[in-house]
């Protein structure tokens, strides 16, 4: 069973935060939806929101982690992981740029990481900030995209229905 889990703050630079998914060490698979597969052009893309929206300051991304169990890293390949990865990119809030690096360096344990640029594309829009309803509802769209893999829903309280139907079909 897949767990989903937000993290509001890092320590990292965004460019930290890119170079880190598209790490060579880590087997990386790097892709972008709103942005390029290119990460040094990624960064740049997502930089340059930031300016032309003069809010280049605060946080800077969100970063949200999807981990597989051992059971399910086993049966994924590359090309599942990485339309598993763009299917996700697509439940996120709208207007916001999102890298990707589904990490393959441990057989046992993928998982994808996704860094979510807080500011919009479009103009009038506040820094993104994801809030527990917002998270639920991410959660609960990312379950079904597994499902359609035939993988587990997200492990998570607020997804109970999806767990106990999941586990009534299989």
């Amino acid at each position: 069973m897949a767990v989903l889990i937000l993290y509001s703050s890092s320590p990292k630079t965004l460019d930290e935060e890119i170079k880190y998914l598209a790490d060579v060490q880590k087997k990386a698979v790097f892709g972008g939806y709103g942005v390029s597969d290119n990460p040094d052009i990624a960064l740049q893309e997502m930089e340059l929101v930031k300016i032309l929206q003069g809010k280049n300051y605060g946080r800077m991304f969100l970063s949200i982690v999807i981990s597989f169990s051992e059971c399910e890293s086993c049966i994924l390949d590359d090309n599942k992981l990485e339309l598993i990865a763009f299917e996700v990119c697509k439940i996120l809030p709208n207007g916001y740029q999102v890298c990707y690096g589904i990490h393959l360096d441990n057989p046992t344990q993928k998982h994808i990481h996704f860094a979510i640029n807080t500011v919009s594309c479009y103009d009038g829009v506040g820094k993104l900030d994801i809030d527990k309803r917002e998270l639920i509802r991410i959660k609960r769209a990312t379950s079904y995209v597994l499902m359609y893999f035939g993988l587990s829903p997200i492990l998570s309280l607020d997804n109970r229905d999806l767990i106990e139907e999941y586990n009534r079909l299989h």
